[in-house]
């Protein structure tokens, strides 16, 4: 691999051997000595040039065909509900809407009795 980089002296452009790093190279513009830069970090790119953990757990999406985990209820490309959602889940929406319903209508109640009083 090679490492390029600028002159600081000219801004000529320079291609040396990645060995060459930390040591102190001669510009072919300016003849300056100029010190060689250590190799950019390529850390990031090839961690995801490497199949990730996701890999092994991404599906495609049977509408679109993007690619989501396993564990998705819904496609975030589309939103196609790919999942059911758990029997828990049901279970805590049908008590918050009930817990809903019995509060509007309590409150219903108190404002019937405030405007019509009983006789």
């Amino acid at each position: 691999m090679t490492i390029t980089f600028s002159c600081p002296h000219c801004g000529c452009q320079i291609r040396v051997s990645e060995s060459a790093a930390g040591h102190i190279a001669k510009c072919a513009e300016c003849h300056k000595p100029v010190e060689v830069p250590p190799p950019e970090s390529t850390d990031a790119i090839r961690e995801y040039d490497e199949p990730s953990a996701l890999q092994g757990r991404l599906v495609a999406c049977p509408k679109c065909g993007y690619q989501v985990t396993r564990e998705a209820y819904a496609c975030t490309n589309c939103g196609r509900r790919l999942k059911r959602l758990p029997v828990k889940w049901v279970a805590i929406w049908l008590a918050w809407l009930f817990g809903i319903t019995a509060l509007v209508a309590v409150v219903f109640l108190v404002i019937r009795a405030i405007v019509s009083p009983v006789r």
